[in-house]
Protein backbone atom coordinates (compact mmCIF):
# COMPACT_ATOMS: atom_id res chain seq x y z
CA UNK A 1 0.00 0.00 0.00
CA UNK A 2 3.11 2.60 0.55
CA UNK A 3 4.49 1.92 -2.85
CA UNK A 4 1.46 2.48 -4.40
CA UNK A 5 0.96 5.74 -2.56
CA UNK A 6 4.53 6.63 -3.16
CA UNK A 7 3.88 6.20 -7.06
CA UNK A 8 0.51 8.50 -6.96
CA UNK A 9 3.07 10.94 -5.15
CA UNK A 10 5.91 10.87 -7.59
CA UNK A 11 2.76 11.16 -10.51
CA UNK A 12 1.21 14.22 -8.76
CA UNK A 13 4.67 15.63 -8.37
CA UNK A 14 6.13 15.02 -11.43
CA UNK A 15 8.98 13.02 -10.45
CA UNK A 16 8.04 9.68 -12.17
CA UNK A 17 7.92 10.10 -16.24
CA UNK A 18 5.61 7.55 -17.40
CA UNK A 19 7.81 7.03 -20.49
CA UNK A 20 10.65 5.99 -18.76
CA UNK A 21 11.80 3.19 -16.11
CA UNK A 22 11.06 4.31 -12.26
CA UNK A 23 14.91 5.72 -10.66
CA UNK A 24 15.49 3.02 -8.00
CA UNK A 25 19.00 4.32 -7.70
CA UNK A 26 19.93 0.97 -9.50
CA UNK A 27 22.19 1.28 -12.69
CA UNK A 28 19.73 0.90 -15.63
CA UNK A 29 20.29 -0.62 -18.94
CA UNK A 30 21.51 0.41 -22.01
CA UNK A 31 19.23 1.36 -25.02
CA UNK A 32 19.42 -1.26 -27.50
CA UNK A 33 20.70 -0.75 -30.78
CA UNK A 34 18.67 -0.47 -33.96
CA UNK A 35 20.51 -3.93 -34.64
CA UNK A 36 19.38 -5.77 -31.42
CA UNK A 37 15.68 -4.13 -31.57
CA UNK A 38 15.40 -5.72 -35.12
CA UNK A 39 13.18 -9.59 -34.70
CA UNK A 40 13.97 -11.71 -37.73
CA UNK A 41 11.56 -14.15 -39.21
CA UNK A 42 12.10 -17.49 -40.27
CA UNK A 43 14.57 -18.21 -42.82
CA UNK A 44 17.15 -15.73 -41.26
CA UNK A 45 20.18 -17.19 -39.40
CA UNK A 46 19.16 -15.24 -35.88
CA UNK A 47 15.92 -16.83 -35.80
CA UNK A 48 16.51 -19.40 -33.00
CA UNK A 49 18.07 -16.82 -30.97
CA UNK A 50 15.54 -14.15 -31.44
CA UNK A 51 12.77 -16.89 -30.57
CA UNK A 52 15.10 -17.45 -26.95
CA UNK A 53 14.76 -13.72 -26.80
CA UNK A 54 11.00 -14.01 -26.67
CA UNK A 55 10.29 -16.64 -24.28
CA UNK A 56 12.50 -14.40 -21.95
CA UNK A 57 11.43 -11.19 -22.03
CA UNK A 58 7.62 -11.40 -24.11
CA UNK A 59 6.37 -8.40 -22.84
CA UNK A 60 9.30 -5.94 -24.72
CA UNK A 61 8.94 -8.15 -27.50
CA UNK A 62 5.04 -8.02 -27.36
CA UNK A 63 5.51 -4.11 -28.33
CA UNK A 64 8.08 -5.14 -31.17
CA UNK A 65 6.53 -4.94 -35.06
CA UNK A 66 5.96 -7.78 -37.20
CA UNK A 67 9.38 -8.42 -38.85
CA UNK A 68 7.76 -9.22 -42.73
CA UNK A 69 10.02 -11.93 -44.37
CA UNK A 70 10.07 -14.09 -47.72
CA UNK A 71 7.37 -16.71 -47.31
CA UNK A 72 4.71 -14.95 -45.22
CA UNK A 73 1.60 -15.71 -46.03
CA UNK A 74 -1.86 -12.86 -45.64
CA UNK A 75 -5.20 -13.85 -46.43
CA UNK A 76 -5.61 -10.31 -47.93
CA UNK A 77 -3.78 -7.54 -49.75
CA UNK A 78 -4.86 -4.35 -47.38
CA UNK A 79 -3.72 -6.85 -44.19
CA UNK A 80 -0.14 -7.26 -45.86
CA UNK A 81 -0.10 -3.55 -46.24
CA UNK A 82 -1.57 -2.85 -42.97
CA UNK A 83 1.66 -4.84 -41.50
CA UNK A 84 3.79 -3.54 -43.57
CA UNK A 85 2.90 -0.06 -41.97
CA UNK A 86 3.30 -1.10 -38.65
CA UNK A 87 6.79 -2.16 -39.20
CA UNK A 88 7.36 1.09 -40.59
CA UNK A 89 5.73 3.14 -37.67
CA UNK A 90 7.89 1.64 -35.29
CA UNK A 91 10.99 1.48 -37.27
CA UNK A 92 10.52 5.26 -38.16
CA UNK A 93 9.33 5.98 -41.82
CA UNK A 94 6.60 6.31 -43.85
CA UNK A 95 5.27 3.37 -46.92
CA UNK A 96 3.43 3.98 -50.25
CA UNK A 97 2.55 1.69 -53.12
CA UNK A 98 5.33 1.86 -55.82
CA UNK A 99 4.24 -0.57 -58.24
CA UNK A 100 0.95 -2.82 -59.02
CA UNK A 101 1.22 -5.19 -61.46
CA UNK A 102 -2.00 -5.96 -63.00
CA UNK A 103 -3.39 -9.64 -65.45
CA UNK A 104 -2.50 -9.59 -68.84
CA UNK A 105 -4.35 -13.16 -69.30
CA UNK A 106 -7.01 -13.56 -72.19
CA UNK A 107 -10.13 -13.87 -70.47
CA UNK A 108 -8.98 -13.10 -67.23
CA UNK A 109 -11.63 -10.62 -64.98
CA UNK A 110 -10.80 -7.01 -65.23
CA UNK A 111 -8.49 -5.09 -62.42
CA UNK A 112 -6.87 -8.84 -61.73
CA UNK A 113 -3.80 -7.95 -59.36
CA UNK A 114 -1.29 -10.26 -59.27
CA UNK A 115 1.88 -8.34 -56.97
CA UNK A 116 1.79 -5.23 -55.02
CA UNK A 117 5.30 -3.18 -53.60
CA UNK A 118 5.16 -1.50 -51.08
CA UNK A 119 7.94 0.61 -50.97
CA UNK A 120 9.70 3.90 -48.32
CA UNK A 121 8.71 7.23 -49.05
CA UNK A 122 11.87 7.73 -50.05
CA UNK A 123 12.36 5.30 -52.53
CA UNK A 124 12.96 7.90 -55.41
CA UNK A 125 16.07 9.60 -56.82
CA UNK A 126 16.69 13.08 -56.12
CA UNK A 127 15.53 15.63 -58.22
CA UNK A 128 18.42 18.00 -59.23
CA UNK A 129 17.19 21.12 -61.04
CA UNK A 130 20.55 21.48 -62.20
CA UNK A 131 19.14 23.01 -65.43
CA UNK A 132 17.82 25.95 -63.55
CA UNK A 133 21.06 26.66 -61.91
CA UNK A 134 23.71 26.60 -64.18
CA UNK A 135 25.87 24.18 -61.91
CA UNK A 136 27.18 20.58 -62.09
CA UNK A 137 25.04 17.96 -60.56
CA UNK A 138 27.25 16.83 -58.05
CA UNK A 139 27.65 20.33 -56.58
CA UNK A 140 24.25 20.90 -56.61
CA UNK A 141 23.00 17.25 -54.91
CA UNK A 142 26.07 17.93 -52.38
CA UNK A 143 23.79 21.19 -51.91
CA UNK A 144 20.47 19.72 -51.61
CA UNK A 145 22.12 17.12 -48.59
CA UNK A 146 24.50 19.01 -47.01
CA UNK A 147 22.18 20.67 -44.03
CA UNK A 148 24.35 21.11 -41.52
CA UNK A 149 25.96 24.79 -40.67
CA UNK A 150 29.58 25.38 -38.79
CA UNK A 151 28.72 27.28 -35.77
CA UNK A 152 32.21 27.06 -34.65
CA UNK A 153 33.19 30.81 -34.89
CA UNK A 154 30.92 33.78 -35.46
CA UNK A 155 32.67 34.99 -38.45
CA UNK A 156 32.22 31.38 -39.94
CA UNK A 157 28.24 32.48 -39.06
CA UNK A 158 28.16 35.57 -40.14
CA UNK A 159 29.71 34.60 -43.60
CA UNK A 160 26.97 31.33 -44.24
CA UNK A 161 24.62 34.08 -43.34
CA UNK A 162 25.44 36.33 -46.05
CA UNK A 163 25.66 33.24 -48.40
CA UNK A 164 22.06 32.66 -47.03
CA UNK A 165 20.93 35.92 -48.12
CA UNK A 166 22.69 36.04 -51.48
CA UNK A 167 21.15 32.43 -51.94
CA UNK A 168 17.81 32.99 -50.97
CA UNK A 169 14.68 32.20 -52.85
CA UNK A 170 12.01 35.69 -52.90
CA UNK A 171 9.58 34.33 -55.35
CA UNK A 172 5.62 34.77 -54.64
CA UNK A 173 4.84 31.19 -53.95
CA UNK A 174 3.57 29.13 -50.99
CA UNK A 175 6.10 26.56 -50.08
CA UNK A 176 4.76 23.02 -49.70
CA UNK A 177 6.64 20.53 -47.33
CA UNK A 178 8.08 17.83 -49.86
CA UNK A 179 9.59 14.31 -48.79
CA UNK A 180 13.13 13.81 -49.10
CA UNK A 181 14.12 11.75 -52.11
CA UNK A 182 16.69 8.85 -50.64
CA UNK A 183 16.48 6.41 -53.67
CA UNK A 184 16.19 3.92 -50.87
CA UNK A 185 15.78 0.25 -51.84
CA UNK A 186 13.47 -1.07 -48.95
CA UNK A 187 10.45 -2.87 -50.44
CA UNK A 188 8.25 -5.60 -49.39
CA UNK A 189 6.67 -6.81 -52.98
CA UNK A 190 3.21 -9.76 -52.33
CA UNK A 191 2.47 -11.41 -55.26
CA UNK A 192 -0.25 -14.35 -55.61
CA UNK A 193 1.60 -17.79 -54.89
CA UNK A 194 -0.72 -20.76 -54.47
CA UNK A 195 -3.76 -18.61 -54.70
CA UNK A 196 -2.36 -16.33 -51.12
CA UNK A 197 -0.73 -13.69 -51.26
CA UNK A 198 3.08 -14.06 -50.20
CA UNK A 199 6.06 -11.68 -49.73
CA UNK A 200 8.52 -12.85 -52.63
CA UNK A 201 11.14 -10.35 -52.20
CA UNK A 202 11.68 -8.23 -48.62
CA UNK A 203 14.23 -5.54 -48.14
CA UNK A 204 14.99 -3.98 -44.95
CA UNK A 205 18.09 -1.54 -45.77
CA UNK A 206 17.42 2.06 -45.78
CA UNK A 207 20.12 4.96 -46.92
CA UNK A 208 18.39 7.30 -45.03
CA UNK A 209 18.23 8.07 -40.76
CA UNK A 210 14.95 6.63 -39.18
CA UNK A 211 12.18 9.28 -37.41
CA UNK A 212 12.89 8.24 -33.88
CA UNK A 213 10.86 10.54 -32.31
CA UNK A 214 7.06 8.80 -32.25
CA UNK A 215 5.35 12.12 -32.30
CA UNK A 216 7.22 12.88 -35.76
CA UNK A 217 6.37 9.26 -37.34
CA UNK A 218 2.59 10.82 -37.23
CA UNK A 219 3.46 13.14 -40.38
CA UNK A 220 3.98 10.61 -42.89
CA UNK A 221 0.62 10.16 -44.53
CA UNK A 222 0.52 6.40 -44.31
CA UNK A 223 0.72 6.91 -40.55
CA UNK A 224 -1.98 9.64 -40.64
CA UNK A 225 -5.18 7.52 -39.55
CA UNK A 226 -8.01 8.36 -37.11
CA UNK A 227 -8.74 5.12 -35.09
CA UNK A 228 -12.64 4.27 -34.93
CA UNK A 229 -12.63 5.00 -30.99
CA UNK A 230 -11.28 8.10 -31.85
CA UNK A 231 -13.48 9.12 -34.56
CA UNK A 232 -16.74 8.05 -33.06
CA UNK A 233 -15.77 10.79 -30.12
CA UNK A 234 -14.81 13.24 -32.82
CA UNK A 235 -18.71 12.89 -34.38
CA UNK A 236 -19.85 13.42 -31.22
CA UNK A 237 -17.82 16.71 -30.13
CA UNK A 238 -18.25 17.89 -33.75
CA UNK A 239 -22.38 17.32 -33.50
CA UNK A 240 -22.07 19.55 -30.41
CA UNK A 241 -20.03 22.50 -32.26
CA UNK A 242 -17.17 21.59 -30.18
CA UNK A 243 -14.07 24.07 -31.77
CA UNK A 244 -10.89 21.88 -33.43
CA UNK A 245 -8.90 22.98 -30.82
CA UNK A 246 -10.86 21.56 -28.49
CA UNK A 247 -11.61 18.49 -29.85
CA UNK A 248 -7.70 17.93 -31.09
CA UNK A 249 -7.52 18.55 -26.59
CA UNK A 250 -10.00 16.07 -25.98
CA UNK A 251 -8.59 13.13 -28.06
CA UNK A 252 -5.34 14.19 -26.45
CA UNK A 253 -6.78 13.58 -22.68
CA UNK A 254 -7.83 10.32 -24.02
CA UNK A 255 -4.69 9.14 -25.04
CA UNK A 256 -2.73 10.57 -21.81
CA UNK A 257 -2.77 14.12 -22.50
CA UNK A 258 0.49 14.38 -25.02
CA UNK A 259 -0.88 15.43 -28.34
CA UNK A 260 2.24 13.65 -29.77
CA UNK A 261 1.19 10.51 -29.12
CA UNK A 262 -1.55 11.02 -31.49
CA UNK A 263 -1.45 9.12 -34.59
CA UNK A 264 -3.29 12.42 -36.65
CA UNK A 265 -2.50 15.97 -36.61
CA UNK A 266 -4.93 19.17 -36.25
CA UNK A 267 -5.54 19.27 -39.98
CA UNK A 268 -7.08 15.44 -39.98
CA UNK A 269 -9.45 16.39 -37.85
CA UNK A 270 -10.12 19.73 -39.62
CA UNK A 271 -10.50 17.78 -43.07
CA UNK A 272 -12.72 15.07 -41.29
CA UNK A 273 -15.33 18.22 -39.72
CA UNK A 274 -15.47 19.06 -43.23
CA UNK A 275 -16.23 16.10 -44.45
CA UNK A 276 -18.95 15.43 -41.96
CA UNK A 277 -20.08 18.94 -43.22
CA UNK A 278 -20.97 17.86 -46.55
CA UNK A 279 -22.78 14.82 -45.14
CA UNK A 280 -25.34 16.94 -43.79
CA UNK A 281 -25.43 19.53 -46.60
CA UNK A 282 -26.34 17.01 -48.51
CA UNK A 283 -29.45 15.76 -46.53
CA UNK A 284 -30.20 18.60 -44.10
CA UNK A 285 -33.62 19.25 -44.83
CA UNK A 286 -34.10 15.37 -44.56
CA UNK A 287 -32.76 16.15 -40.96
CA UNK A 288 -35.06 19.15 -40.36
CA UNK A 289 -37.93 17.15 -41.01
CA UNK A 290 -37.34 14.38 -38.82
CA UNK A 291 -36.13 16.50 -36.15
CA UNK A 292 -39.65 18.60 -36.32
CA UNK A 293 -41.49 15.02 -36.10
CA UNK A 294 -39.31 13.94 -33.01
CA UNK A 295 -40.64 16.98 -32.03
CA UNK A 296 -44.25 16.79 -32.77
CA UNK A 297 -43.92 13.08 -31.12
CA UNK A 298 -42.52 14.53 -27.89
CA UNK A 299 -44.70 17.35 -27.66
CA UNK A 300 -48.58 17.27 -29.48
CA UNK A 301 -48.86 21.20 -29.42
CA UNK A 302 -45.87 21.58 -32.25
CA UNK A 303 -46.70 22.36 -35.41
CA UNK A 304 -45.29 22.40 -38.76
CA UNK A 305 -46.00 22.20 -42.46
CA UNK A 306 -43.75 21.67 -45.45
CA UNK A 307 -44.37 22.39 -49.11
CA UNK A 308 -43.11 20.44 -52.10
CA UNK A 309 -42.22 21.05 -55.64
CA UNK A 310 -42.55 19.00 -58.87
CA UNK A 311 -39.37 16.77 -57.72
CA UNK A 312 -41.11 16.02 -53.91
CA UNK A 313 -38.47 18.09 -52.92
CA UNK A 314 -39.04 20.74 -49.75
CA UNK A 315 -39.68 23.51 -51.18
CA UNK A 316 -40.87 25.53 -47.95
CA UNK A 317 -40.79 25.16 -44.72
CA UNK A 318 -43.13 26.22 -41.44
CA UNK A 319 -43.26 25.53 -37.94
CA UNK A 320 -44.59 27.06 -34.56
CA UNK A 321 -44.10 24.87 -31.03
CA UNK A 322 -47.20 24.79 -28.46
CA UNK A 323 -45.79 26.93 -26.03
CA UNK A 324 -46.11 29.82 -28.63
CA UNK A 325 -49.52 28.98 -30.06
CA UNK A 326 -50.84 28.86 -26.46
CA UNK A 327 -48.96 32.91 -26.18
CA UNK A 328 -50.39 33.60 -29.25
CA UNK A 329 -54.57 34.34 -27.64
CA UNK A 330 -52.90 36.85 -25.15
CA UNK A 331 -50.37 38.79 -27.70
CA UNK A 332 -52.16 38.81 -31.18
CA UNK A 333 -52.73 42.66 -30.63
CA UNK A 334 -49.94 43.50 -32.90
CA UNK A 335 -47.77 41.35 -34.88
CA UNK A 336 -44.58 41.83 -37.09
CA UNK A 337 -43.99 39.70 -39.76
CA UNK A 338 -40.63 40.66 -41.97
CA UNK A 339 -38.57 38.74 -45.04
CA UNK A 340 -35.40 40.53 -44.79
CA UNK A 341 -33.21 37.84 -43.48
CA UNK A 342 -31.38 36.13 -45.94
CA UNK A 343 -28.34 35.25 -44.79
CA UNK A 344 -28.32 31.55 -44.99
CA UNK A 345 -26.03 29.55 -47.55
CA UNK A 346 -29.27 28.79 -49.88
CA UNK A 347 -30.43 32.53 -50.33
CA UNK A 348 -34.22 31.56 -48.98
CA UNK A 349 -35.94 34.48 -46.96
CA UNK A 350 -35.99 33.76 -43.16
CA UNK A 351 -39.40 34.79 -42.33
CA UNK A 352 -40.06 35.29 -38.68
CA UNK A 353 -43.61 36.05 -36.98
CA UNK A 354 -42.61 37.97 -33.67
CA UNK A 355 -45.16 39.15 -31.23
CA UNK A 356 -44.77 41.58 -28.22
CA UNK A 357 -46.08 40.43 -24.73
CA UNK A 358 -47.02 42.69 -21.76
CA UNK A 359 -43.34 43.35 -20.99
CA UNK A 360 -42.37 44.45 -24.16
CA UNK A 361 -40.34 41.30 -25.18
CA UNK A 362 -40.73 40.10 -28.87
CA UNK A 363 -41.61 36.49 -28.82
CA UNK A 364 -41.70 34.63 -31.49
CA UNK A 365 -45.08 33.34 -32.78
CA UNK A 366 -44.06 31.53 -35.85
CA UNK A 367 -41.08 30.95 -38.37
CA UNK A 368 -40.90 29.69 -42.10
CA UNK A 369 -38.04 29.45 -44.72
CA UNK A 370 -39.45 30.70 -48.03
CA UNK A 371 -38.14 30.09 -51.90
CA UNK A 372 -39.19 33.54 -52.62
CA UNK A 373 -41.35 36.23 -51.69
CA UNK A 374 -44.96 36.26 -54.03
CA UNK A 375 -48.37 36.46 -52.71
CA UNK A 376 -48.50 32.53 -53.45
CA UNK A 377 -45.62 31.91 -51.16
CA UNK A 378 -46.74 34.22 -48.54
CA UNK A 379 -50.42 32.77 -49.25
CA UNK A 380 -49.11 29.48 -47.92
CA UNK A 381 -47.36 30.58 -45.12
CA UNK A 382 -50.32 32.84 -43.61
CA UNK A 383 -52.94 29.83 -44.19
CA UNK A 384 -50.81 27.40 -42.58
CA UNK A 385 -49.60 30.09 -39.72
CA UNK A 386 -53.56 30.55 -39.25
CA UNK A 387 -54.48 26.70 -39.27
CA UNK A 388 -51.72 26.90 -36.40
CA UNK A 389 -53.47 29.90 -34.27
CA UNK A 390 -57.24 27.95 -34.74
CA UNK A 391 -57.98 30.46 -37.78
CA UNK A 392 -58.06 33.33 -34.88
CA UNK A 393 -56.67 36.80 -37.60
CA UNK A 394 -54.07 39.19 -35.80
CA UNK A 395 -55.52 42.56 -34.76
CA UNK A 396 -52.59 44.62 -36.51
CA UNK A 397 -49.47 43.47 -38.35
CA UNK A 398 -46.90 45.18 -39.78
CA UNK A 399 -44.45 44.34 -42.83
CA UNK A 400 -42.40 46.48 -44.69
CA UNK A 401 -43.79 47.70 -48.01
CA UNK A 402 -43.53 45.11 -50.43
CA UNK A 403 -46.85 44.71 -52.72
CA UNK A 404 -46.89 41.12 -53.00
CA UNK A 405 -47.02 41.08 -48.89
CA UNK A 406 -49.59 43.65 -48.85
CA UNK A 407 -51.84 41.96 -51.56
CA UNK A 408 -51.56 38.39 -49.63
CA UNK A 409 -52.76 40.29 -46.05
CA UNK A 410 -55.47 41.81 -47.63
CA UNK A 411 -57.00 38.99 -48.66
CA UNK A 412 -56.00 36.48 -46.00
CA UNK A 413 -56.75 39.29 -43.01
CA UNK A 414 -59.42 41.14 -44.57
CA UNK A 415 -60.21 42.50 -40.84
CA UNK A 416 -56.42 43.48 -39.81
CA UNK A 417 -55.18 46.74 -39.73
CA UNK A 418 -52.21 46.58 -42.08
CA UNK A 419 -49.45 48.98 -40.87
CA UNK A 420 -46.06 49.72 -42.57
CA UNK A 421 -43.13 49.63 -40.53
CA UNK A 422 -41.31 52.55 -39.31
CA UNK A 423 -37.94 51.29 -39.74
CA UNK A 424 -39.00 50.90 -43.66
CA UNK A 425 -40.97 53.73 -44.19
CA UNK A 426 -38.34 56.36 -42.70
CA UNK A 427 -35.06 54.74 -45.00
CA UNK A 428 -37.41 54.48 -48.21
CA UNK A 429 -37.96 58.28 -47.46
CA UNK A 430 -34.44 59.37 -46.54
CA UNK A 431 -33.41 57.53 -50.14
CA UNK A 432 -36.28 59.15 -52.37
CA UNK A 433 -36.31 62.68 -50.58
CA UNK A 434 -32.43 62.90 -49.32
CA UNK A 435 -31.78 66.53 -49.91
CA UNK A 436 -34.87 67.68 -48.28
CA UNK A 437 -34.52 65.72 -44.89
CA UNK A 438 -31.41 67.32 -44.22
CA UNK A 439 -31.55 69.16 -40.51
CA UNK A 440 -32.83 72.54 -40.69
CA UNK A 441 -34.85 72.03 -43.95
CA UNK A 442 -38.22 73.16 -43.53
CA UNK A 443 -39.98 69.85 -45.19
CA UNK A 444 -37.76 67.94 -43.11
CA UNK A 445 -39.33 69.80 -39.72
CA UNK A 446 -43.06 69.05 -41.15
CA UNK A 447 -42.13 65.72 -41.91
CA UNK A 448 -40.85 65.04 -38.82
CA UNK A 449 -43.22 66.44 -36.77
CA UNK A 450 -45.98 64.49 -38.29
CA UNK A 451 -44.27 61.11 -37.48
CA UNK A 452 -42.75 62.18 -33.83
CA UNK A 453 -45.12 64.60 -32.46
CA UNK A 454 -48.75 62.23 -33.65
CA UNK A 455 -50.55 62.08 -31.21
CA UNK A 456 -53.08 58.93 -32.37
CA UNK A 457 -51.95 55.58 -33.29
Amino acid sequence: MSQLQGFVVDIIFGRFDLNNEPNDHTHAAPEPTAAEKFVPGPGSATSGNASNAAEENAEEISSQPVIPYVGMIFDDLEVAKEVYNQYAFKMGFGIHISNTKYSQARGAPKDTLLSRVFACVHSRKPVVEAQRSGKNVAGVAAKCFDNTVDMSSSSAQKSKGKQAVEQMDVRDSRQRNKVMRHDCKARMLVGIRNGSWTVTVFEAAHTHPMVSQAGRRRYYRSHRKVPEEDFQLLQTLHNHNISTTKIMGALGDVHGGDLRGLGYIKRDISNIRTMLREEVTLRDMNLIVEYFERRQAESPGFFYATQLDENNAVRALFWVDGRTRSLYHKYKDCVFFDTTFCTNRYNMPFAPIVGINNHTHTIVLGCALLPDETIDTFRWVFERWMIAMDNLAPDHIMTDQDQAMRTTISKIFPNTIHRCCFYHVVNLARRKLGPKLVDGHPFADAFYSCIYGTDTV
